[in-house]
């Protein structure tokens, strides 16, 4: 949906990224936790990280992150063909 609406697959200026400190995320952190960078180039880059992060986490396991993501980007594609349709007029 993003890279439809901006017409780029690519954040602007081509990387986004962010650090995130220990104090991040509202839980207890180890002693000697450091901060981490993150970084992407286009949103897709951004959903897979996201997904792994899921993973990594313990809150998702592999097949349901994998088949969301895929739902995702089917709703997504579908989601901008119709917002193109009303913007062109044409309604549902």
């Amino acid at each position: 949906m993003l890279s439809d609406l901006s017409g780029s697959k690519f954040f602007p200026d081509g990387l986004r990224e962010m650090t995130l400190e220990p104090s991040f995320l509202k839980i207890d952190h180890p002693a000697g936790a450091q901060a981490v960078k993150i970084e992407w180039a286009t949103y897709f880059d951004a959903a897979d990280q996201s997904g792994q992060s899921r993973i990594w986490g313990g809150i998702h396991i592999e097949p349901d992150d994998l088949a969301g993501r895929r739902v995702g980007h089917e709703v997504g594609v579908a989601a901008a063909a119709l917002a193109h349709r009303y913007f062109d007029g044409l309604g549902k």
